[in-house]
């Protein structure tokens, strides 16, 4: 997961390449660990990156692999008490 500014830049040269201002879907991919959810949410985590984008972005999603069913529980209930709605969650 990367550090907002990493993950800001990481977005802009993304739309860059993508020559659109606009993003459709921001995911969260492969958040693999129980530790994943704390660092997306917590202090310095990619979620305040996250949060800036999705003023452009018309949706966010959570994205776990289908074997760890409980870390994508865990990122939703983690999304919950940060106050932060996903509109949608995939596993995979």
């Amino acid at each position: 997961m990367a550090e907002p500014r990493v993950a800001g830049a990481q977005i802009e040269e993304s739309l860059r390449r993508l020559q659109t201002d606009r993003i459709d879907l921001l995911q969260f991919h492969e958040t693999f660990g129980m530790e994943d959810p704390d660092r997306v949410f917590g202090a310095g985590g990619g979620m305040e990156a996250a949060v800036e984008a999705q003023k452009r972005a018309r949706y966010a999603t959570s994205d776990s692999p289908a074997q760890e069913p409980d870390i994508h529980l865990k990122m939703l209930e983690t999304a919950d008490a940060h106050k932060f709605h996903f509109d949608s969650g995939a596993m995979r």
